[in-house]
């Protein structure tokens, strides 16, 4: 069993747009996909005081709520704290705000909300990991013990099965991208994967508001094509946000005046997002399924 020196907390990062000025879009795109948690306002209640208490090497249990879609109600990663930095802001001098995280673990299965509370009741857990998953709840310390028990847990599991459907989902943009947009919608069959003047394509392409998963011209019909991929079931109509934003970014950065269109593809789209994407001009959804043909082998 590994004992610690270092304190133990549990944070929980939701999909809520991000108000801090980076580049992350979501509170939990920043410690997931930039690596730090900041917290600008700790030090002004008594909810979140015990962000003052964390310091370099502890550890960070974070759980994900269920609007991550990524990890959604699970904690998927443990960090360990590298560094705490100062930000010192008007009326605010010498007040520490933001940790870097680097990860410590990566769970081979997401150790989820139902666990949590199953643990917590067998008293495998501290009654504060209770305080996941609930509303306006963002960090407390709990114990070593809590670490310890998601890591004998973890050694017990063995990796999730990758099936067809996990191994298309990863690979969707990479099939997309090789065969052509118009093996989507034949109305894009002109489309071209974009290439900037520095010799970047327009897959996975960073802009100033996050990543498009997907950018196509088409020079003679002076029209750019925005595509945002989501490889989830029951999509949320967030993504009409975020497609937006993509699409706003382009109108005023490189279209020149070209119309700028978005295609939103899902594995299955939730009813609020199929109500939403009727109003949203110039934007279009896709749903995608895998078709299987049994034959004898000649």
């Amino acid at each position: 069993m590994i004992r610690l020196e270092e304190n133990v907390f549990l944070i929980q990062a939701s999909a809520a747009e991000s108000t801090h000025d980076t580049e992350a879009n979501t509170w939990a795109e920043e410690p997931l996909e930039y690596g730090y948690y900041r917290h600008n306002s700790w030090h002004k209640g008594k909810r979140d005081k015990e962000f003052g208490n964390i310091e370099e090497g502890d550890i960070i249990l974070l759980y994900c709520t269920g609007n991550v879609d990524q990890y959604p109600k699970q904690i998927k990663y443990i960090y360990k704290v590298e560094e705490k930095l100062e930000k010192r802001g008007e009326g605010n001098i010498g007040t520490d705000n933001q940790i870097n995280l680097s990860v410590e673990k990566e769970l081979k299965r997401g150790f989820d909300l139902s666990l949590i509370r199953k643990f917590v009741d067998e008293g495998k857990l501290s009654e504060r990991m209770n305080k996941a998953g609930t509303r306006g709840f963002n960090l407390t310390q709990v114990e070593e013990k809590d670490f310890e028990t998601i890591l004998e847990w973890d050694e017990k599991q063995e990796p999730p099965v990758q099936g067809i459907v996990d191994i298309l989902e990863e690979n969707l943009r990479e099939y997309i991208v090789k065969s052509g947009i118009e093996i989507v919608d034949n109305k894009f069959k002109d489309f071209e994967l974009y290439e900037d003047d520095e010799g970047n394509f327009g897959e996975l392409y960073r802009v100033g508001v996050g990543e498009i998963d997907i950018l196509y011209h088409n020079p003679e019909q002076g029209k750019y094509l925005v595509i945002e991929l989501k490889r989830t079931e029951e999509t949320s109509d967030k993504v009409v946000g975020q497609i937006s934003r993509y699409m706003g970014w382009v109108n005023e950065e490189i279209s020149e005046d070209e119309e700028v269109q978005g295609l939103i593809i899902t594995q299955s789209a939730s009813q609020k997002l199929k109500y939403a994407i009727k109003m949203i001009n110039k934007c279009s959804l896709k749903e995608f399924r895998l078709k299987f043909d049994f034959y004898d082998p000649k």
